[in-house]
């Protein structure tokens, strides 16, 4: 009785064991059993530059075994090199990210409205919504410097009506010139004074742009097609450009 007894309390005493080490097994596995989202990387293809054309894309990576079969948000937050926020932009991975994979998020038409030094922020799966193994590993963060504009320069120069001879005239300071886009609400109108030598500059990209030149005591002048005028319009190409508009300041 004795040595059954016994058997009996070592056998119980076993189970148990065998128990809590497969409780404690599957609870490791349970744990390891979840994805891992990291930001690996930020790049700005085509560059940076001074205005709301710019194009950035982060790397997303799933480190783990188990695939994320749900949308992945990915947020970008932009910094000045003060610290004030300038952007906040968030985009969807809709696919999801499969085992031990990499997906790019893409955030289009990002505003950096000056030039000089932004940080940029990207952090996967901002809100916690998808399981991970590691919840605070999913940012990560760059510096880069911003020095010039987007697009290309689109010269206007503007001189007096009836001075035109072999490509120069008597060019007009002072004299405030107007561009807007055609067709398109979404592109602000630009205003800019002339230099001594007549000119202003805009940096703009393709379109078919509109411009005008006025001035106190100067006299619109019409323009018609192969002409040059106080009015006049342009379709903007791949490169830099210099149109010119005449003012009648005679009187």
């Amino acid at each position: 009785m004795r040595i059954n007894k016994t058997i009996r309390t070592i056998s119980t005493a076993s189970v148990i064991a065998c128990l809590m080490a497969a409780t404690s097994l599957m609870g490791s596995v349970s744990a390891q059993a979840r994805p891992d989202l990291r930001v690996t990387a930020i790049n700005t293809p085509g560059g940076l530059c001074k205005g709301r054309t710019n194009k950035i894309q982060a790397i997303v990576q799933n480190s783990q075994n188990v695939g994320v079969n749900q949308p992945v948000a990915v947020k970008l937050v932009i910094q000045s090199s003060g610290g004030g926020q300038v952007g906040d932009y968030q985009t969807i991975i809709q696919s999801g990210i499969g085992p031990n994979g990499n997906q790019p998020a893409w955030f289009n038409n990002v505003n950096l409205p000056d030039s000089g030094s932004y940080n940029f922020i990207v952090t996967a799966d901002p809100a916690n919504t998808v399981a991970e193994s590691v919840e605070n590993n999913n940012s990560l963060s760059v510096t880069r410097n911003v020095d010039k504009g987007c697009g290309f320069v689109l010269a206007v120069k503007v001189f007096e009506h009836g001075t035109w001879q072999g490509g120069q005239g008597q060019w007009i300071g002072g004299a405030k010139v107007t561009l807007t886009k055609q067709y398109d609400s979404s592109f602000p109108a630009q205003t800019a004074t002339t230099d001594s030598s007549g000119k202003v500059t805009f940096t703009v990209q393709g379109g078919l742009f509109a411009f005008k030149a006025e001035k106190p005591g100067c006299a619109l002048v019409s323009s018609s097609p192969g002409q040059v005028g106080s009015t006049g319009v342009y379709q903007m190409g791949t490169y830099d450009a210099t149109r010119y508009l005449a003012l009648d300041c005679s009187k």
